[in-house]
Parts: C-alpha cells; structure tokens; sequence
C-alpha cells in the first residue's frame, strides 16, 4: 500500500524511498556498481598521480647528465696549498663555504656528496731531445680530483711520484744533445747556458698513452699554450720549459659513476679530426703535493678548480618542487665562483610534464565522469517510469513537488553517494599516505552530477501536470524556444572552446602557461560530445519520418510501426542515445590518443637510434676502431655504415650555416629501415646518384637550413673537408634523418660518392647501423665492450622502453586504456537500458497490436527497428566525433610530450578500427534486441488484453 504523505515534512517517508529503490532492483544495482567504479577511478587518479609525479622527478633526474642535476662552482683564482697537512686544504674549505654560505637550505639538504677537481693551464706538448718531432699538435693538462686513489687500478709502472729538477741546456748554440751538461763549459761567446727544469710526473690511461704515442718512463717537453687565457699575456712559452714523464698506466673505474660527472677527460683523450687534421688534449693524474710547487714555478694567473655538489633524488619531494626551482636561482657564491646547473630546468621541464599529464588525463576522466552521470540519468529514469503509478497516486493524495523532488534527491544520495564514499574509502585505505585533496573533490563532482541526475530523472514526474501523466506518452516538442536556444548555446560553447583550445595549442611554446587544470580542456570533450548528441537527435526525427513513409509503402505496417514508434519516445527514451554517443566518443578518444602516443614512442626511437642497433665512437665524428670487425659484428644481420663529419662548413652559398655531414651506404641503409615507420624514400635519389662517376654528388639536406633559406632542388655547393672540397647537388630536401639533429642543418651523401671524391685518401667509418631483434643486444654488448670504452652501442629497443617506461607516460597509457573499457562498458549499459525504460510502453502498444493480429515474429521486428537504428547512428556519430575531437585537440594536449619530443605526433583515425568497433556494439544490441522480444512474445493474451485495457 502506498505510503500517505505527511504534510509539511520535507519528504514522503522512508517506505517511498525504499519503494523506489526496490521497484527496479536492477537499475538501482547498475547505478551502484557503475558509480562504484567511476569513483574508484576518479579517487585513485589523483593520488596515483602524486606517486607517479614523485617517481618522474627522482628518476628523470636520475637518467639526466650529472653536469644537469647536479650543482658545480668554477673558479680559476689562486688558491694556496697547505704544506703542513692536506695540499688542497684551502681548495675544500672554499667548497665547503660556497655550500654553507651561498645555498639555501632546501638545496643544503638535498646534496648527499661534493668533491673537488683542479686542472692546471693547457701545455703544448713537444718532443724531449734526441726524439722524432710529434706528427700532429697535442695538448695536455695536469689533473687532481678528490678522493680518486678508490676509483682507480695501477697497471703498470707506478703513482706519480716527486722529482728532482734536470739541468739542461737552452739558447741557440747548444749542441745537439742538450741533456750533455756535464760536457758543456758556459763561454760569454756562446749562446748557450745551463737551466733547472722542473720534472713532474702524471700517470695516465692506456688510451691516452697510445694517443700521445707514449709508454712508462718516456719523457716529453710542456709548454704554455698560448691560446689558454690562465697563463700570463705576454709568456713567452719557450722560456718556460717543464718536463712531464709517464710515471705509470693506470685504470679508471666505469665512466658512468656518478664519482665521474660524465667527464671523460681523465678516461680518454679529445681528438678532433679531419682528412689532414688531427689534434689531441690529453689528461693525467698529478701527484697532490706537486701542486705548492705548481703553483709557484708556472706563470699563471690561477688554475682551475671545481667544486661539485652531488644531489640525491631520492631526497626530492614533488610537492617542493615549484620551491626548489626557485632556490636554484637564490644560489650567492661568497667569492667570483661561477654556478653551473640545469636543475631549475630539469624542474621546469618535470612540472610542464606534469601540468600536461594533468590536462590529458583530465580531459578524458570528465567525459568518463560525464558519461557516468548520464548512464546514471537513465538508470533513474528507469526507476521513475516504474514509479510513475505510485507517483501520480501520491500526487493525487496531496504529495507537493517539493516532497517529490527532495524524496528524488535523497534516492540519489542513497545510491551514488554511499558507492562515491566506498570508492573513496577503499583507494584511501590502498593509498593512505597520498594527499586527498583532488580525490575528494573529483568524488564530491560525482555525487553532486549524479544526484542532480537521479532528481532530473524524476522531474518531469513530480512537476508535470496529473492530466497529462495520466495520458499515453507524448513526443518531447522538438521546436520549443527553449530547447532550441539550449542547443543553439552548446554547439557554440562547442566550437569556441575548440578554436580557443587549438589557438592556445598552436601558440609558441614558451608563451604556455603550465596549469596543473585546465577546465576549459577538461570541459571540452564532454562539450562536444553533447552537442553532436543534441544534433543527431534533432536529426533523428526527420530521418526516422523518413524512413517510416519509406516503410508505409510496405503492405505490412512493421517497418511503418517501427520507425513511427522511435519518433514518438518520449524524452527518457531518448536520454540514452546521447549517452551512448557520448560514451563511444569518450572510449575512441581515449583509444586514438593512446595509439598516437604508442606510435609517436616507436617513431622516436627510430629518429634517435637510426636503426634498431647503432654501433658509434665515443664522440661525434671519432672513426670506429680499426680491428672492430663491422661484417662479424653485423653476424647475417643487414647492416650500413656510414661516417659522421660535425660541424663541416659549406662553401658556394650566400651565408651558409656550418652542417653535419653523415656519408652513409644509402642502398644498404633501405634495407635497415625497410618496413618500419622511419623509411626515407628520399634515400633513392642517393643509390641512383651513386652509379654516376663524374658530376656533383647528390645529397639531402635539411629543411631548417641558413638564414637565406633552404638551397632549392638542383642548387650545387661544395664542403670544406680539409683540403678537400667535394661538390655536391641538392637532390632532396627533408624534414628530418634518422639518429641526425633536428635543431641543427644537415647534410647526407652517398658514402661511395664521397670516396670517389677523396680518391686515394680512406673514409673511415664512424658509425654502423644494425637491423636485428632484441635478442642480439647481449651479443653486441660483448663485442662494444671488447674495444676498451671507444665505441658505443645505441638500441632502439632501449631507447623505447626508456621513453615508454617514463612514469607519467605508463601512467597515462594504462588510465586511457582503462577509460576506454569504462566509457565502452557505460555505453552498453545504456544502450541495453534503452530497451528497459521504454519496456512498460511497448508492452501496452503490442498488447493493443497483437489484440488486432499482430504476430510474434512482427513484434520482434518493430522492437529491432524500434531500438537497434538511434545507437546504430549514436554508435557511427560518437566515433567519429571521438576521432576528430582527438584530431582537433591534439595541439591542445602536446601529444610530443609523452613520445619523447622529437617528431610531430600523428593522430591518425582508423575508419576500420572505428567500423568494427561499431559493428561489435550493433551485434551486442541486436543479440540484446532479440533475446528481450523472444523473453516476452509468449506472454499470455490476457496479460495482453489488460495491458490494453489500462
């Protein structure tokens, strides 16, 4: 029995809410379940997110360069030693002042190491007498570093140790062996006197001592270097005269210590190179009480020193650090100490990332959150309609709208509110120590959207006439003002909020503000995706109309009834049309931006790799070891080499710029690109040119070129390679070439035709490039490893999983990959509610059809036609509006962010993918269609006939 109102409470009673709820215990349930879930969601992207942003900062500025993430200070004074005890005692107390008086204590408390490095002013090196002059200019510098006795092995020989000066003799008519003092008698006569030359020790590595072409024991003259601004303007380098001699060979610990700062200095050698070129500037280990003696025996006007300051990430909050970046910049050297580090922009890149993860990730959660709302919109229009007899008796009995209203409001709060607060109770148990604030407010938005939804569900029960709820169902008017004007506004809030988006996207870089939320980006897509959900319903009708006098030409009326039937739902059968569109556009969004994210990631790695393996020198341009066997380290794989020439000057061109130079094997490099993503046509222009002996080389050049402009197709000019200058005629241009810069101008040349063009001179290989599985970067390793720290092996595979591991691009595949099941998941649910909520409609409509004849087999049909068109069209327009709306919004997102920032992302939608999504979800509601008719044809005539007579 129907509960009797009480007058002037605020609600009709308990027993009117539970019988609201219980009337569709299903519907209830789904409402239940689907907030349930949204809210788990919705709860744990925030607090996930903070563990993620945390875990992005510690690990990008654990994988950038140690001269990036960490702090160092320079400084070329003269600091004195201390001889009684340490030798650079001084040197560490100026480090130790510079930490304790010049950084403020955020950084204080972050630095978990410092060490300090002194270098003296750059020697020439020439040939000690009796011995053959050196075949090519080479440099070199005394080096000490703190605490480096733990890091290194002796090999051969021993420690640099103290010597006693030689006398020797100097002038210009000394004889030959100037080393015979003892034979020497001085004569005012002759130009020639006898001099004290300080001896100091260094041991070095083997790869410097074969460089300098040096061994234990051998002795070398060092002169000041002119072109070091540390020695006095005016030295004279050949009155200054040292001796170094190679006291020992010594091996150094892995360079990627962090005890090394990447400097590799000490390890190996500098060489720079060309075809009749070659310099060298080489480092070695001093011995620590040399440097008092150092100091006053070289005119110089200091050394230089470096105090390095050692940061632990792992003591680094992401909630500091907005106040870390701003600490950076306060650092005040108590003396003329130069700061050195990019961690203010390692923290500025970290919190761009983040506000750019926040705005993707926030625009697909507010379509799953919206698309939750309006299934829930449906649900409780379901439980309305099944009340609609008990609400309009409680009318009769004097229930006010506002008792109607609030008894809905509470029916939503008992469903959705108790699901948003075991949703949210459960991820705060899972994740306590995460802070809650964005979780609470994305679950109060929740419970707030589906109450109001649950009560406009019930509105047009509670406030509509009881004449007119007491007559059959009637169509929504289409044409009144007030929906048209509602319409009107949504579609230009649509495209405004796009064109403001995309201009905003489009804008230069540095003009971007970082906001952790955007709700103009957030808003959006929902945006969109009502208004294409209000434009295929006031669409629907004059097509459905047609098609009902398409089928009235029938001789049976299924078609006409069928068709007829779907323009005269009423406005709850509708609601799940728009949910549905809406849904589907939520879950192709999500899918096409993951895609284009997945995809941009296996481009980068091609762009920064070149190959799937990558076999280089240490340093740019520095030619591959010569018993490096490159066809015995490809091993059946294909392979291209190539040689690298950095910064090559171009002559024939009005203002060019200087380019990189990579001559490459165009044929055999096709066949490493061949079926990848990464393949340049272009190269044929390059193996057509190579069958050509005379003429310029063709050659591809980047399109970021001088400040004339790109050269055009055609234009000749030639590179400056030493003495020799090959000329060369553009053939293409291209925006970018594998494993080669996009920032700086390049140029890429046959390899055969630039050994045409040397002749006899060789084209040493700086560079190979592998095509092979995973599976062989074991094997590679082995052979790398085997040339003693001068090559480098680069993987493609490695480079993937680096830019697809980074936390906060995992985190935004895994949560577009879930919101896609949602969203899908919300979508089914209501189109299957569709056939729920005008069920009690139907059933008096065929009970009036079947009193005149109409057979089982015909209601089936009218059903289909009745419900499987509108979420046909509902499923076609929401993937295509989910494809352009991913389309449009791209430059809004910076999809590149997430792909490793190299090359465009490319959205692409796949008509396929979005056809056999659609065709997967048709089949699922014509099974659904079906089953619902075969489930009631059987009913009983009478059932029928009383269904008709009410």
């Amino acid at each position: 029995m129907t509960e009797q109102p009480r007058r002037g409470s605020l609600t009709l009673g308990g027993r009117v809410l539970w019988s609201q709820i219980t009337s569709a215990p299903a519907a209830a349930l789904t409402i239940f379940v689907a907030t349930l879930l949204t809210a788990l969601f919705v709860s744990g992207v925030p607090r996930i997110l903070e563990r993620v942003s945390e875990d992005d900062l510690r690990e990008g500025l654990a994988a950038a360069e140690p001269e990036q993430r960490n702090i160092s200070a320079v400084s070329t004074q003269r600091i004195h030693g201390n001889v009684q005890g340490d030798p650079f005692a001084h040197v560490g107390d100026r480090g130790e002042a510079l930490l304790t008086e010049g950084f403020p204590e955020s950084l204080r408390s972050i630095v978990a190491d410092r060490q300090y490095v002194m270098d003296t002013p750059q020697f020439r090196v020439t040939s000690f007498p009796d011995d053959t002059e050196r075949p090519f200019p080479t440099n070199f510098q005394f080096r000490h570093q703190q605490g480096i006795g733990d890091h290194l092995d002796l090999t051969s020989g021993s420690l640099p140790e103290e010597n006693q000066p030689i006398e020797m003799l100097f002038g210009g008519e000394c004889p030959d062996d100037r080393l015979a003092v003892d034979d020497f008698e001085e004569s005012p006569e002759v130009s020639c006197f006898v001099a004290f030359v300080p001896v100091f020790q260094a041991a070095v590595t083997s790869a410097t001592a074969e460089e300098m072409m040096l061994h234990v024991g051998d002795r070398v003259f060092l002169r000041p270097d002119g072109s070091d601004p540390l020695w006095f303007i005016g030295t004279n380098p050949e009155d200054h005269t040292f001796v170094l001699e190679i006291s020992g060979i010594i091996e150094l610990s892995d360079l990627s210590e962090e005890y090394w700062y990447a400097d590799p200095r000490l390890h190996r050698p500098r060489i720079v190179e060309n075809p009749d070129f070659r310099s060298i500037l080489a480092f070695g280990l001093m011995r620590p009480d040399q440097y008092d003696r150092m100091l006053t025996s070289m005119p110089t006007r200091g050394f230089r020193y470096m105090w390095r300051y050692f940061i632990d990430p792992e003591r680094i909050e992401a909630t500091r650090a907005e106040e870390l970046r701003a600490d950076v910049a306060r650092i005040l050297p108590p003396n003329e100490e130069q700061v050195f580090t990019s961690l203010d922009d390692l923290i500025t890149e970290f919190l761009d990332q983040r506000a750019l993860t926040v705005g993707l990730m926030s625009t697909a959660v507010t379509g799953l959150l919206v698309t939750a709302v309006g299934l829930i919109l449906v649900l409780a229009a379901l439980i309305a309609d099944r009340q609609a007899g008990a609400t309009v008796l409680i009318r009769d009995r004097g229930a006010s709208r506002g008792q109607l209203a609030l008894t809905g409001a509470y029916t939503g709060l008992l469903l959705v509110a108790s699901a948003t607060l075991l949703g949210y109770l459960v991820v705060t148990a899972a994740m306590p120590e995460t802070d809650a604030l964005l979780a609470g407010r994305g679950s109060a938005v929740l419970v707030l959207g589906g109450t109001i939804a649950v009560v406009v569900a019930g509105a047009p029960y509670a406030f509509r006439r009881l004449g007119a709820l007491q007559r059959p169902d009637t169509p929504a008017d289409a044409s009144s003002g007030r929906r048209i004007v509602v319409e009107i506004f949504v579609l230009i809030a649509a495209v405004a909020s796009v064109a403001l988006l995309r201009r905003r996207g489009l804008a230069d870089p540095s003009e971007k503000a970082a906001v952790d939320f955007d709700a103009l980006l957030a808003a959006t897509p929902a945006i969109i995706g009502f208004g294409a959900g209000l434009v295929v319903l006031r669409l629907m009708v004059p097509l459905m109309r047609s098609l009902s006098w398409i089928g009235g030409r029938r001789r049976d009326a299924v078609a006409f009834l069928g068709f007829r039937r779907l323009i005269s739902l009423p406005a709850a059968g509708r609601a799940p049309t728009v949910v549905v569109l809406l849904a589907v556009a939520v879950a192709v969004f999500s899918s096409v931006v993951q895609v284009a994210i997945s995809e941009g990631q296996e481009r980068h790695s091609w762009q920064v790799a070149g190959a799937d393996f990558r076999v280089e020198g240490r340093a740019g341009g520095v030619r591959l070891p010569a018993h490096l066997d490159l066809a015995g380290l490809a091993d059946g794989m294909s392979w291209a080499e190539g040689a690298e020439f950095p910064d090559t000057a171009v002559i024939g061109l009005a203002r060019p710029p200087r380019v990189s130079v990579l001559a490459i094997d165009a044929d055999a490099y096709r066949q490493v690109l061949a079926g990848s993503d990464t393949e340049v046509p272009a190269l044929t222009s390059l193996v057509d040119g190579a069958a050509r002996s005379t003429g310029p080389a063709p050659v591809l050049i980047s399109s970021r070129w001088g400040e004339e402009g790109v050269p055009d197709t055609g234009t000749q000019f030639a590179l400056e390679m030493g003495s020799l200058d090959p000329r060369v005629v553009v053939a293409g241009v291209v925006d970018s070439f594998p494993a080669l810069s996009l920032d700086e101008p390049f140029v890429v040349i046959g390899l055969e035709d630039l050994r045409r063009a040397w002749g006899e001179l060789p084209v040493p290989a700086t560079v190979v490039y592998l095509r092979g599985p995973e599976a062989e970067t074991e094997r590679l390793d082995a052979n790398v490893d085997e040339t003693v720290g001068l090559t480098l092996l680069r993987s493609r595979y490695e480079v993937l999983a680096g830019v697809a591991g980074d936390p906060f691009a995992q985190w935004v595949d895994r949560g577009l990959v879930i919101i896609f099941y949602l969203a899908l998941a919300f979508g089914i649910v209501a189109s299957l509610s569709l056939l729920t909520v005008t069920a009690s409609r139907r059933r008096r409509d065929l009970g009036y059809l079947r009193t005149l004849g109409l057979t089982s087999r015909q209601a089936m049909m009218i059903t289909i036609l009745e419900q499987v068109p509108p979420l046909v069209v509902a499923t076609l327009v929401g993937a295509a509006t989910g494809g352009v709306m991913a389309r449009l919004l791209a430059p809004a997102l910076d999809i590149e962010s997430f792909t490793g920032g190299l090359l465009a992302a490319r959205v692409v939608v796949e008509p396929l993918a979005i056809l056999g999504l659609t065709g997967a979800i048709v089949v699922l509601l014509g099974v659904a269609a079906i089953s619902f008719v075969a489930a009631t044809r059987d009913e009983e005539y009478g059932t029928l006939l009383e269904v008709g007579d009410q």
